[in-house]
């Protein structure tokens, strides 16, 4: 129960992060892509600090449900940033909620404990993966954040897809920084403080974390919320979960609970799909 309320808790905090940055990087110029100046912009903005507390927040609450359960419960749950990011973008930006948008929440929510319930996740060891196997799996990451990163600069300026593609580096190097948090709250579990810090999981969850952040500055600075939010729901979970299965040894049920898994994913992606209209709706205020 305690990782459930964690990842949960986790998601609404992310999600009060995620239009506070996105306030404060509205007023940045749209084409001033992966340049220096971005920080030292975005730092003149008071918003920016509260939406970086969030942020930080979420990452502790993270990190604590991640020390007490698999990357495959708690990762689903934090999807639930999705509908979290519309309740507080309509207290934020004084837009009404819709019932069909309360109905596509619902779906989530039903879809997400559906799936839970049915892969019934467990298990898993991240203190003994082969150094080969975490080389290929960050050097795969990192090739995706790469292609994602140059193709979202390549977008137009103005469309939708440079903040679509953005968002999917930005939650690949999510994806990335969940993993090295496993495995560093493994390591803190297993050896103390001091035996953390005396593995290579620490500091690459520091190189990784900045590089994603850097990433979400960049994409919350290249259009609306709309565009950059489902890719960030959608990607950073899957990235993991993918992680948690072949590298961590995480186990779900297979045969017709993995079969019935299929219509609540659907109707997760259905829920998705209605939001992400929705802050289209939502885009002409932002």
């Amino acid at each position: 129960m305690l990782v459930y309320v964690l990842a949960i808790l986790t998601a609404a905090v992310n999600a009060a992060a995620s239009v506070l940055q996105r306030a404060a990087n509205r007023k940045r110029p749209a084409d001033e892509l992966f340049h220096p100046r971005l920080i030292a912009r975005i730092l003149r903005e008071p918003m920016w600090f509260a939406g970086l507390a969030a942020m930080i927040a979420s990452f502790v609450l993270m990190a604590a449900a991640l020390a007490s359960g698999p990357i495959v419960v708690v990762e689903p749950l934090l999807m639930l940033d999705l509908p979290f990011t519309l309740v507080i973008a309509r207290a934020f930006f004084g837009r009404r909620t819709r019932a069909g948008e309360w109905r596509a929440v619902a779906a989530i929510t039903v879809g997400l404990a559906a799936l839970l319930f049915l892969l019934a996740p467990s298990g898993g060891d991240a203190a003994h993966v082969p150094g080969r196997t975490w080389l290929i799996g960050l050097g795969a990451s990192a090739g995706l954040i790469a292609v994602f990163a140059v193709l979202g600069g390549r977008a137009p300026v103005g469309s939708l897809a440079r903040p679509a593609l953005l968002s999917l580096a930005a939650g690949t190097g999510f994806g990335v920084t969940t993993v090295l948090t496993k495995a560093f709250t493994t390591d803190l579990v297993d050896g103390g403080l001091a035996g953390a810090f005396a593995t290579w999981h620490v500091y690459g969850l520091l190189a990784a974390g900045a590089l994603a952040f850097f990433l979400l500055q960049v994409t919350f600075g290249s259009g609306p919320l709309i565009a950059a939010q489902p890719g960030l729901t959608g990607t950073e979970p899957v990235v993991a979960m993918v992680w948690g299965v072949v590298v961590f040894g995480e186990q779900v049920r297979g045969g017709w609970y993995a079969t019935l898994a299929v219509p609540a994913v659907a109707l997760i992606a259905a829920g998705v799909a209605v939001l992400g209209r929705s802050f289209a709706a939502a885009g002409s205020r932002d």
